[in-house]
């Protein structure tokens, strides 16, 4: 890949994604030094005899660290600091440009800290400002990509935006100089006003293209609008449109401290739209909360629905929360639902939950109308669990009825012979009621499950065991009784050098009694595992599955991930079919990690594509 192109189409991409000349008053930050370097991988800064503004103040330093994402810069040897309460020197500075707070260190005969700003916060903004520039130059010149720069602007909505750079790819110069550039590619901010966002051209894909607007006012209004166009390649062979216009919208007003209204749309060009107009009013410290809402839906292909809806919270502390919301629709559409929860004594849980909806028909459906109730009283001790449920649902159209209590107790695990071994029993029993028009039925289940499993078992000083049983019984109305059983053993051999061999054994068996007849099935299954990891560079491991009871493998599948040079690395998967006699596919993959994100070059053998990506990692 010509490297020289990379490095320009980034910054292309970063130039329509950056905003236009900005006022000084939109700068949290700006940096000039005689020798700046910005990671696009990691977002991080470092300087050499910099000088730095802050909305507060004015400083130098000969050594400079700036991490956008942690918002934290870091200054240190011949720290000079320029504020309202006048000039002070120090040998280092740590300056959190998000709240203006800032710690100013002296070291001598005895170490001498200020802080300046606000001290709310003060234990976590420690713990932040402790990690605060720990990395080096190294670091920035090993990124896939990063640039040196005259200056840099650190935006109100954290954007960087360098001055006079030049931009490197794997350390090699690859692109002229730009005047003004947006670094931060990859941060997930949000600037007010109108950003394209997404625009290219491909012969599989299309024209695609995405443009947004944003403002935010905070604490006060918050909207956001995108707009997403796609126009169809002639090579896709699925079935599709030939265009496709989608638009997304939201936006919020908080009117008081304790209210807000808000409004939510949705557009799509294939007659898919759907609104929702709501607000929101809480009292008594949120403890009583009312949201009131309006929604029109249209599906595609179907009529349109009216919803006006309310919802209630209360939680009354002491006596649980209660929830409440109905909805109604014009065409005589209903949903209700009632929650209750509360906690009567210690360790006992009471949730009672009822929901009615009456719903029209369509498409040659008949309309329907249910309730469903339940009631779930469970008691939780360090030994055991124990779970009353009451469950009933009620067709009102088909005038039937099913109601299902039950019975849930199961121990937690208990420890044996020093917490090697862990055993765990537990059982549910069902008694379901039926009623219909020509009468009811009933019948009833029990299920009983007890297992046992240990930790690695050392046998030498490199091989372990470990192994997992379990039992159950299955038993019912009918006498159609089940019991089953299942044992999993695990052997792993240590070689030594990052080389190792698992073996697994599984053995699984069921069987139904009835009228004095045993009948069922058992099934089994072995497999081996040989990993390799001798350095941080090699990691790989291969299977084999084998069928005992057939007496022939199966399958294989293979791993590895090998390390280049910096930070490139090569991972293939493969897996092969030993019944077909052949490979079933091949995933091969060159990646870079490059910080915030991984430039990936993918072959895939099944559908026999090559493609490069850009991934979060």
């Amino acid at each position: 890949m010509n490297l020289r192109a990379t490095a320009i189409g980034l910054a292309v991409l970063g130039w329509l994604g950056s905003a236009p000349a900005l006022a000084a008053a939109d700068i949290r930050l700006r940096v000039e030094g005689e020798y700046l370097a910005f990671s696009f991988d990691n977002n991080l800064l470092y300087g050499e005899k910099a000088v730095f503004r802050f909305q507060g103040g004015q400083g130098s330093s000969r050594y400079l660290k700036f991490d956008l994402a942690a918002r934290l810069l870091r200054a240190y040897g011949g720290v000079s600091l320029e504020t309202a309460e006048g000039i002070l020197q120090a040998d280092e500075l740590i300056l959190d440009i998000s709240t203006g707070r800032a710690r100013l260190t002296t070291y001598g005969d005895s170490v001498e800290v200020r802080t300046l700003g606000p001290a709310e916060g003060a234990d976590e903004w420690d713990k932040r400002a402790a990690a605060a520039g720990d990395w080096g130059l190294d670091k920035i010149r090993q990124s896939f990509l990063y640039a040196t720069v005259r200056a840099v602007e650190i935006t109100q909505d954290y954007e960087a935006v360098g001055h006079d750079l030049a931009l490197f790819v794997e350390g090699m110069l690859a692109s002229v100089g730009f005047k003004k550039l947006n670094m931060s590619i990859g941060e997930s901010v949000r600037p007010n006003g109108f950003r394209l966002n997404k625009v290219w051209y491909t012969h599989t894909q299309g024209l695609v293209g995405r443009v947004s607007y944003t403002y935010e006012n905070p604490q006060v209004l918050t909207s956001y609008t995108e707009v997403n166009y796609e126009e169809r390649s002639f090579l896709k062979n699925d079935v599709g449109l030939d265009r496709q216009f989608d638009l997304r919208t939201a936006t919020t007003w908080n009117t008081s401290p304790t209210a807000a209204l808000g409004l939510e749309g949705n557009y799509n060009s294939s007659s898919l739209a759907d609104a929702r107009l709501w607000f929101d009013k809480s009292w008594a410290e949120r403890a009583v909360s009312l949201r009131a809402q309006v929604a029109l839906n249209k599906p595609v292909g179907r009529t349109g629905e009216t919803w006006f809806g309310l919802q209630s919270r209360w939680d009354t502390r002491k006596y649980g929360i209660v929830n409440l919301a109905a909805r109604y629709e014009t065409r005589n559409q209903w949903l209700a639902d009632f929650d209750y929860n509360a906690s009567p004594l210690r360790n006992v849980l009471v949730t009672l939950k009822s929901v009615y909806s009456r719903l029209a028909g369509g498409a040659g459906r008949n309309a329907s109308e249910i309730f469903d109730g339940g009631l779930v009283v469970s008691y939780t001790s360090p030994v055991f669990n124990l779970a009353s449920d009451y469950r009933l649902h009620y067709d009102l159209v088909e005038d039937q009825m099913l109601s299902q209590p039950q019975l849930r107790l199961g121990t937690n695990p208990i420890a044996l012979y020093g917490g090697l071994l862990r055993l765990e029993l537990r059982n549910v029993f069902i008694h379901n009621t039926i009623r219909r028009e020509d009468g009811r039925s009933q019948t009833y289940t029990n299920n009983t499950a007890l297992s046992l499993s240990s930790l690695p078992l050392a046998v030498s000083r490199r091989l372990s065991l470990k192994f997992a049983l379990t039992l159950e019984q299955f038993l019912e109305k009918e006498s159609r009784n089940f019991t089953s059983g299942g044992l999993i053993l695990n052997a792993r051999q240590a070689f030594g050098g990052g080389l190792s061999l698992e073996g697994f054994y599984s053995v699984q068996s069921r069987r139904r009694t009835q009228g004095g007849l045993i009948e069922g099935t058992t099934s089994e299954d072995m497999s081996a595992v040989f990993r390799a990891n001798p350095s941080d560079r090699l990691n790989a491991w291969v299977s084999l599955s084998y069928d005992p009871k057939r007496g022939r493998l199966t399958e294989s599948f293979g791993d590895i991930s090998l390390g280049l040079i910096k930070n490139w690395q090569v991972h293939s998967l493969l897996n092969y079919d030993f019944l077909l006699r052949k490979i079933r596919n091949i995933d091969l993959y060159i990646i870079r990690q490059a910080g915030r994100f991984q430039l990936r070059l993918v072959w895939r053998s099944l559908s026999k594509q090559i493609l490069l990506e850009l991934v979060p990692s």
